[in-house]
């Protein structure tokens, strides 16, 4: 957050007037505050994540179709995705025939499917990481949708800020 408002440099735990930055804002008498819910953040040192529960339906397991789409700059033969820095929901079947993987110029075009023999989910899909022969194209938007399973207990993050006290 400080790296963010304050010009400083990247810490977990900042220490060094480097790591707090210009102090711009907390010299006005801002309290900086930086609040997050995603349960989808990798573990690694350092970063804070939720343990969200697993939904289900009376006991049972829940299955689905999810979607996510992302644009390129360069011409990578993988990609995570949706975002790079978060965890995906695993396929059921990473070699389903049933996974589908579109592509288009512009969004609100129909997407044209890419054959299923032209890519694969990498590590079977538990990186987020999507695989296309011959690299994908700059500028285009890619989208795959695929059969999942296990959503996490989500969308309470509001809830977060309304109970903050800031009064203290």
């Amino acid at each position: 957050m400080l790296a963010t408002f304050q010009k400083a440099a990247g810490s977990a735990d900042p220490a060094s007037e480097a790591e707090f930055g210009d102090g711009a804002l907390m010299r006005q008498g801002f309290t900086l505050l930086w609040m997050g819910w995603q349960w989808d953040v990798p573990e690694r040192a350092g970063v804070m994540r939720m343990q969200m529960p697993v939904a289900t339906e009376n006991g049972k397991r829940i299955t689905g179709l999810i979607r996510g789409n992302f644009i390129l700059n360069e011409r990578p033969r993988r990609r995570r995705w949706p975002i790079a820095i978060i965890m995906a929901y695993a396929p059921i079947d990473p070699q389903s025939a049933d996974s589908v993987m579109t592509v288009r110029d512009d969004p609100t075009a129909k997407g044209t499917i890419i054959p299923r023999s032209r890519w694969h989910f990498v590590d079977g899909g538990r990186t987020g990481m999507v695989a296309l022969d011959g690299g994908f194209e700059p500028g285009r938007i890619y989208d795959v949708v695929y059969r999942t399973a296990d959503p996490r207990v989500v969308g309470v993050g509001l809830a977060g800020a309304r109970d903050l006290d800031l009064r203290s």
